[in-house]
């Protein structure tokens, strides 16, 4: 969206120190939310569980998506840059 693609497909990445598995599940929910907004599939992801690397009530969320785009519609379009953009 950011660069002018169209969203096809999204993955999503959450960690933390002890499994909540309610809060999973929330935060899950929200990413395919997200995703069902956006028009792009959610194909899969990571779930890890790390006892010692996150305290309690600590998440580590990420997402990686993948779009496609007209090259005529690729951004930044340079030459249209002008200063004060």
């Amino acid at each position: 969206l950011c660069n002018g693609a169209a969203p096809l497909t999204f993955l999503d990445y959450f960690a933390c120190g002890s499994l909540d598995v309610n809060v999973a599940k929330n935060v899950v929910a929200g990413v395919a939310e997200g995703c069902k907004q956006s028009s792009a599939a959610l194909i899969g992801g990571e779930t890890a569980e790390m006892p010692g690397m996150y305290e309690a009530g600590v998440y580590d969320i990420a997402g990686f998506a993948l779009g496609v785009v007209e090259r005529t519609h690729i951004l930044p379009k340079i030459n249209d840059i002008t200063v004060g953009d």
